[in-house]
C-alpha cells in the first residue's frame, strides 16, 4: 500500500472475470459455482463444519471482486459534474498555493454534486 508505510505489504487474489459482470460482484449462481469449486479443493475433510470453515479460510473463496474505476483529471472534468468526487491533493511546488493551484482546486471542488472527498490533503488545509 503506497500511501499507508504503516500497514505491511500483502498478496491477494483477484477474481477477473468479475470485471466485466452486470452487478458489483459476482452473482449469486455464480458464488455458488465458485463455492462448490473451492469445496472441491477440500473434498478430504469429511466434517461439514470443519470443511465449510476452510472454504471461508481458502484465499480463493475470499479473492477480490473488482470492477473498472473511471477517473478524469481535474483539467478535463471543467464542465461536468458528478455525485462523487474524489480529489487527491496536487503536487505543490511552493508552500503556499499560487494563483493557478487555486484554480485548480475550485475545479475540483465544484465537479462534486453532492460529494467530495479529499484524499491525502495536508492538515493545514482542512478546517475542523
Amino acid at each position: 500500500i503506497a500511501d499507508n508505510d504503516s500497514m505491511p505489504e500483502f498478496e491477494v487474489k483477484v477474481l477477473l472475470n468479475v470485471l466485466t459482470e452486470e452487478g458489483p460482484s459476482l452473482g449469486s449462481d455464480k458464488q455458488q459455482l465458485l463455492f462448490s469449486k473451492v469445496e472441491e479443493d477440500y473434498a478430504d475433510i469429511t466434517n461439514r463444519a470443519k470443511r465449510y470453515r476452510k472454504i471461508m479460510e481458502s484465499p480463493w473463496f475470499n479473492a477480490l471482486q473488482i470492477k473498472y474505476a473511471y477517473a478524469v483529471t481535474s483539467h478535463k472534468s471543467q464542465g461536468g459534474q458528478w455525485p462523487v468526487v474524489f480529489l487527491e491533493a496536487p503536487y505543490l511546488r511552493e508552500p503556499e498555493p499560487g494563483i493557478e493551484d487555486l484554480r485548480w482546486l475550485y475545479t475540483g471542488f465544484t465537479r462534486a454534486s453532492k460529494k467530495l472527498y479529499l484524499v491525502n490533503f495536508p492538515e493545514q488545509y482542512l478546517n475542523d
